[in-house]
Order: structure tokens, then C-alpha cells, then sequence
């Protein structure tokens, strides 16, 4: 199996089996081979460079992960109308270019109640001290100085 690093791990840790999950800014694809290999489905990794996409085939290859589909383009922009994601996955990307995939996106209010339907789900699941811990391993990912609290 995959050896994924904490900021990965901890991403995997939030998606569930029956998530639909697509994967913006994949960069190798590594979230995204783990969980097809671990869950036997469908995953989508896309990225915006055509070098980051190799490196991801390279590793689809390597670990044998036949349910990866890789898509080149930008944001929200590789969907297709019968992908039926409900998951995405933005993480490894300065604010500003997550801040630009958001305001891209255009829901109806079925697609509204999902997501939030969908955070609910997330956030029952966790109790209050793995959310605090799971920020904690985030800041400390993003600035290993930051004191606890």
C-alpha cells in the first residue's frame, strides 16, 4: 500500500466510500490511487499541467491503480455532466488559486442542500476533539511553530 504523508492521510481520512471524489490540483495522484485502492472505485485526479499528469500516470502504473481517470484542465472546468461528484478535494495550492476554483463554482439549491448535507455528515462523525486536532495538524503542517491553541 501507499505511503501517504500527514496532510494526505489526514485528507483520505475524510472521504468516505461512497464519496464520488474528484481530485483539482492531483499534482502525483497519490490521494487518489490510495483511495481507489482501498475503497475499488471510480476516483477523478485532474491538474492544470501536463507534466503533473505524467508524473500521476507514472504512478497509476506503478502501483497498479486501474480506477484513476486523469483530466487536464483547469478547476471545476474537467467535470462532465455525468461525473455525479459530490466530493472535491483542493488541497496543495496557495489561497488565492483555491479562493479562484471556489468562485467558480455554480450550484442550484439541490447541489446547496448536498454539500451541506455533506458537511453535516463530516462534521456528526468527528467529535469536537478530533475536528481541534485535525486543525491542529493542519497549522502545524502550514506553520510548525504555531502553538496549540
Amino acid at each position: 500500500m501507499i505511503k501517504l504523508s500527514k496532510r494526505l492521510e489526514t485528507i483520505s481520512s475524510l472521504i468516505e466510500k461512497e464519496d464520488n471524489v474528484l481530485d483539482i490540483g492531483c499534482d502525483h495522484a497519490l490521494l487518489d490511487i490510495y483511495l481507489s485502492l482501498k475503497y475499488d472505485k471510480l476516483y477523478y485526479a485532474s491538474d492544470l499541467r501536463s507534466s503533473a499528469l505524467e508524473m500521476a500516470n507514472a504512478n497509476i502504473q506503478k502501483y497498479k491503480a486501474k480506477k484513476v481517470i486523469l483530466r487536464c484542465g483547469n478547476g471545476l472546468k474537467v467535470l462532465e455532466k455525468d461525473d455525479n461528484i459530490d466530493a472535491i478535494v483542493i488541497s496543495g495550492m496557495g489561497c488565492q488559486s483555491i479562493l479562484k476554483i471556489l468562485s467558480n463554482i455554480k450550484v442550484n439549491s439541490n447541489d446547496l442542500n448536498s454539500f451541506y448535507a455533506s458537511i453535516a455528515r463530516i462534521t456528526k462523525r468527528r467529535k469536537k476533539e478530533e475536528l481541534a486536532e485535525l486543525q491542529y495538524k493542519s497549522n502545524q503542517l502550514q506553520d510548525p511553530n504555531k502553538p496549540y491553541r
